[in-house]
């Protein structure tokens, strides 16, 4: 059988800002208006959401936690000799969420692949000491795959 090339154009539709601050994809209409997008169907407004939000990663890392103490206390890890350890779940666009990234161990060695942003407190969160890392794998070069590294470094 002959291999089908997927092309991106078949996965995503691009489209841009007019002067007007105004962008259309199929029924939906995205406006810029003062410091907030404002989402529109049909004529009828069903989101406004700010351009900019302003998130302490800090505290959004420890709310998964009871305490702040539970950050701080000391956990013996053992690091396996296989495995992995996620240190984010959600995508680039989540002003809450923690972005995927992940160590990948391998005979008690960490290899981080695509750090989140804030990479040491997702280490710190999962007791995980920094020493044990000894690689970071960018998968490509996106904000959310590969602001981490720089921290790393």
């Amino acid at each position: 059988t002959q291999s089908t090339w997927v092309r991106i154009e078949d996965l995503l539709r691009f489209t841009h800002f007019d002067a007007s601050g105004r962008a259309v994809i199929n029924d939906v209409e995205i406006q810029m208006a003062g410091s907030d997008y404002v989402f529109s169907e049909r004529g009828v407004a069903i989101a406004q959401v700010p351009i900019w939000q302003r998130v302490d990663v800090e505290q959004a890392v420890a709310a998964g936690h009871e305490s702040r103490s539970e950050l701080d206390h000391p956990v013996v890890f053992d690091p396996p000799s296989l495995g992995v350890t996620m240190l984010g779940t959600s995508h680039g666009f989540d002003p809450c969420g923690n972005t995927t990234g992940a160590v990948v161990w391998i005979n008690g060695r960490g290899v981080v692949v695509d750090p989140p942003p804030h990479c040491s407190v997702h280490l710190r969160r999962n007791h995980t000491p920094a020493a044990l890392i000894d690689a970071v794998i960018l998968t490509h070069c996106h904000a959310d795959h590969d602001s981490g590294t720089f921290q790393r470094i």
